[in-house]
């Protein structure tokens, strides 16, 4: 009996070091426009989305959206981070350009906000992900 005890500990202490280390994903639809942004957090990102639904989207007269996202550094410490964009078309194809493959750097300093902006590659996109992760 406690053979089995034993391994189901160790399989709960398994599956909370897998949460732990998981790829943390959040979907929210951008107020004002029809368009729905995603925030994935990479495992080791050292900073958190304050909150989706904060995110601020403006639409312009040819369609393309400009969206602001505030990321938060919980430490008490100056963090370094890296993040990306990938926005997506009406019909679900990803718009790739050569700056969207390359990840930005940023530093937050300890306890403080910054915000993190881009604009549309295609005009009347559907969605926006962007990827936040530890800085490499």
């Amino acid at each position: 009996m406690t053979h089995i005890f034993q391994r189901l500990c160790l399989l709960g202490a398994g599956l909370m070091l897998a949460s732990c280390a998981s790829i943390k994903t959040s979907r929210q639809p951008l107020a004002g426009v029809p368009a729905q942004l995603q925030v994935t957090q990479l495992p080791g990102c050292p900073v958190r989305v304050s909150d989706p639904a904060e995110a601020i989207a403006r639409k312009n007269d040819q369609g393309f959206v400009e969206v602001q996202v505030i990321v938060r550094n919980p430490s008490s410490s100056p963090r370094d981070f890296a993040y990306s964009w990938e926005w997506f078309a009406g019909d679900g194809s990803a718009s790739f350009t050569p700056a969207a493959r390359v990840p930005r750097m940023g530093r937050i300093e300890g306890l403080d906000q910054t915000v993190l902006r881009t604009v549309s590659t295609v005009s009347h996109p559907a969605g926006v992900i962007l990827r936040l992760g530890p800085q490499k």
